[in-house]
């Protein structure tokens, strides 16, 4: 009996080390990376209710919101979007895929904001965050 006296220590550093993996995002990419030319990239996941675009200071602690779209305010709509200067996301109902529409970069400077993308029933007051960023 005592050779198992370790299998629990062991068991329960397993579960702690399990519970530490990254921040699950909805199988949407966590960054999104453009060139200076622009472009447009479409991403999939699991599906969102709402899109929101953050701008600001370096780890958006004071998001600066450019632009916000929930689907209560668009009943029967298959699609939204929401848009800035320089990007827009367009959201698709039907095949959960989020189209990112990207502007030239004439700033001479590297753009970047995070895409909040909002969970829908069952995980309410959840988000995904999606990273885009575009060289200079």
């Amino acid at each position: 009996m005592h050779k198992f006296k370790w299998l629990p220590i062991v068991f329960s550093t397993f579960l702690m080390l399990s519970s530490c993996t990254d921040y699950y995002n909805g199988d949407y990419p966590s960054n999104v990376y453009f060139p200076k030319e622009g472009g447009c990239k479409i991403i999939d996941g699991h599906g969102v209710d709402g899109l929101t675009i953050w701008e600001g200071d370096k780890n958006y602690t004071v998001p600066e919101i450019k632009d916000s779209t929930y689907i209560e305010d668009l009943p029967g709509r298959p699609n939204f979007k929401v848009s800035s200067e320089w990007f827009t996301a367009e959201y698709s109902q039907k095949s959960f895929t989020i189209t990112l529409y990207v502007k030239p970069n004439t700033t001479g400077k590297k753009r970047k904001a995070v895409l909040k993308a909002d969970t829908p029933p069952p995980h309410f007051n959840d988000h995904y965050k999606i990273h885009i960023k575009q060289d200079k």
